[in-house]
């Protein structure tokens, strides 16, 4: 009998406690709920830099080259130590980390001339090969696969995955 009595004391109290928790300020449960958020999804920034060392950052190192503001970054998140470039030049190392694919399977084999560089002659291939200029819009890129997941998406710097301007970060998320 005691123990029916206690069962049901804890099923009263347990709705009570979901009741008077559904009740509080309007304001509390937003900020609870970022705070989830934050939680379930943390900040990502993610830096791709050209010609950079693996020594050249104190978090890896580095003595001599002082990055304190990185090194802090790398302390509080996550540091990746070992990576291979899918190419030896930046664009079609680029579209394969946008992508998560080899850029041979874009078409995507050589640097892609920036705008205002049309000076600059196309490298002779020693097979011809079919060659794109620009990243399809339909390849899903990571920063797509952010943004579904709520994330807000930002590029800063050097994007040269495309030659032409609707090709470029803001119609790849």
């Amino acid at each position: 009998m005691h123990l029916r009595r206690f069962i049901s004391l804890g099923v009263v109290l347990a709705t009570w406690s979901v009741t008077a928790a559904e009740l509080k300020v309007p304001g509390q449960f937003k900020k609870n709920q970022a705070a989830i958020d934050a939680v379930e999804r943390p900040n990502v920034v993610f830096f791709l830099v050209d010609d950079m060392g693996w020594t050249d950052l104190g978090c890896y190192g580095s003595d001599f080259y002082e990055t304190p503001h990185v090194d802090r970054l790398a302390k509080e998140g996550m540091k990746f130590t070992d990576a291979y470039a899918a190419s030896c030049v930046c664009s079609p190392t680029r579209v394969s980390i946008l992508t998560g694919k080899y850029p041979g399977r874009l078409h995507i084999t050589h640097a892609i001339p920036i705008q205002g560089a049309e000076r600059i002659k196309e490298p002779l291939p020693l097979i011809e090969a079919i060659y794109e200029k620009n990243l399809p819009l339909e390849e899903y890129t990571i920063a797509e696969a952010l943004k579904a997941g709520g994330y807000t998406t930002a590029t800063m710097g050097k994007w040269h995955v495309c030659w032409d301007r609707e090709f470029y970060p803001k119609h790849q998320g």
